[in-house]
């Protein structure tokens, strides 16, 4: 293994919300590596808020 990769286990309590996208945005600000997402029901997440996903993280 390489490096160690820090985030949160989902998102940041300091994001604008509570959404996965809001997430992403909060842990780039925080210069941290990663976040954690569960899909506990399923995938939840249409196609564009998974563009917006990838072109913010």
């Amino acid at each position: 293994m390489k490096e160690l990769l820090f985030g949160t286990a989902g998102t940041p309590i300091s994001s604008a919300d509570k959404s996965t996208v809001s997430g992403i945005k909060r842990i780039k600000e925080l210069k941290l590596d990663c976040m954690e997402v569960q899909f506990v029901r399923g995938v939840r997440m249409g196609g564009k808020n998974g563009r917006e996903s990838q072109k913010d993280g």
